[in-house]
């Protein structure tokens, strides 16, 4: 057995950069389930929370090509130059965004991809609509927000990276709960502008918190600091982008299977909510991909950063299975978000499928780190399309042949295309990792 090699990086220095990451990505899965929560309790509860998914994942679809700005901000940003690269390139972002959104919800587009593509219920296309306008800010404010993140991550001020989050959830609660009360208004409207006005508090808060980075570390010269050009912008950035619109697409694509599956509204209400729900589980290993990308560098690191993702994962999914097989999953369920009592057993199944989904999606956090930190975004992408395939034929084939529910075939379908990606993603990236481990952690 090959002795350790030395490393600065070790179990507590991952866990200190981590732990304010996951808090981040906990605090921002805790929102859609609390809004989620409080549109139940409101009148016409089951439209509008079908409504409201519905108009998420078309704005997650929207904003698809800025994720990513969190990483590229995390892998790029080494100084001032390179960081109003970014910005410049964020700003152009944002107006192409905001424009792609405002003309899908002003025209008759919306109507069209919900009533013929989707072939949604008929009532709640009007819902969804009016939330959908609403939310014309989410896209360039996540941008924003991210690309400030990926900055402080990037010089190591993880710790404030959360408080980032808790101005968003803050406002966001205060909204939802001040519009509570109010009559006329619908629970989708409502859910709308409180993730709105939230999500601009969230993009202020980033770039005030950014501040002793751009007066102090900025200071300090780097010699892998400089402008960067747009052609290497675009062939860096444009994979990533590529792959989150593939995968927010794919998933979009899960509300169109499910209304052609057996109980589709009841379906559409279950995964508005089950799945903001296993994102609070997911999110504690998605994260690690930042922590990874920040932190890689020799065989050291890449033993101690397997080791702690590997463990990590292994209890997240461990956690949320103990969830899905005991009562607290129902209380979680019904009690706390709000679902409607009736249909707590149809959640039960998909619980118990996506209780995969924690480790998978921690492995393919790590497999994308070692690719990025290389600079093989494009494999990334590549890891993305087998997954949205996967999701897809699963999904609408078991719509076409099957008689189950929309909430199971589409458990099934989001559970199977994660684990398609791992397989392919550990055949690629094992040729490239430097050691080969064992359980523990020791090379091999």
């Amino acid at each position: 057995m090959a002795k350790p090699a030395d490393t600065s990086v070790t179990q507590k220095s991952i866990f200190n950069i981590w732990f304010p990451l996951a808090v981040m990505w906990v605090i921002m899965g805790i929102e859609l389930p609390v809004v989620n929560a409080l549109i139940a309790r409101m009148p016409e509860a089951l439209e509008n929370l079908a409504a409201f998914g519905i108009t998420f994942s078309i704005c997650l679809l929207i904003e698809s090509p800025i994720i990513q700005l969190l990483t590229a901000a995390t892998a790029l940003v080494r100084g001032p130059k390179s960081y109003r690269s970014l910005v410049n390139f964020m700003h152009l972002s944002a107006l192409i965004l905001t424009l792609i959104h405002l003309l899908l919800g002003v025209t008759p587009l919306y109507e069209l991809i919900l009533r013929r593509w989707m072939n949604l219920p008929e009532g709640l296309i009007p819902l969804s609509r009016t939330s959908f306008l609403i939310l014309t800010p989410w896209a360039a404010s996540i941008g924003y927000r991210r690309l400030w993140q990926g900055v402080l991550i990037g010089f190591k001020r993880t710790k404030v990276v959360p408080l980032t989050m808790v101005v968003r959830i803050v406002v966001t609660f205060l909204v939802i709960a001040a519009g509570y009360g109010i009559r006329g208004i619908s629970g989708s409207v409502l859910g709308g502008i409180s993730l709105s006005v939230g999500v601009v508090a969230g993009a202020a808060a980033a770039f005030f918190f950014t501040a002793p980075v751009r007066k102090k570390d900025f200071l300090t010269p780097s010699s892998q600091d400089g402008v960067i050009p747009w052609k290497r912008m675009l062939k860096f950035y444009i994979p990533l982008a590529t792959t989150s619109f593939i995968n927010l697409a794919a998933r979009a694509l899960v509300a169109l299977g499910i209304a052609r599956a057996a109980l589709p509204v009841e379906s559409l209400a279950i995964w508005s909510v089950i799945s903001s729900f296993i994102f609070l589980f997911q999110a504690v290993t998605m994260c690690y991909q930042e922590v990874a990308i920040a932190l890689l560098s020799g065989p050291g690191e890449h033993r101690e950063l397997w080791r702690f993702i590997l463990r990590l994962s292994i209890l997240a999914g461990a956690a949320l299975l103990i969830v899905s097989l005991t009562p607290a999953g129902d209380f979680l369920l019904g009690k706390v978000t709000g679902l409607e009592e009736s249909l707590i057993p149809l959640t039960r199944i998909p619980m118990y499928i996506l209780s995969s989904v924690p480790l998978t999606i921690g492995l393919v956090s790590w497999y994308r780190a070692v690719q990025i930190r290389r600079g093989n975004t494009m494999i990334v992408t590549k890891g993305v399309v087998i997954n949205s395939i996967g999701l897809t034929v699963l999904l609408f084939s078991g719509a076409a042949l099957l008689s189950w529910t929309g909430i199971i075939l589409a458990s099934i379908a989001y559970a199977g295309g994660v684990v398609l990606e791992t397989v392919y993603l550990y055949f690629v990236t094992r040729k490239v990792v430097p050691i080969k481990y064992n359980f523990a952690g020791t090379s091999i």
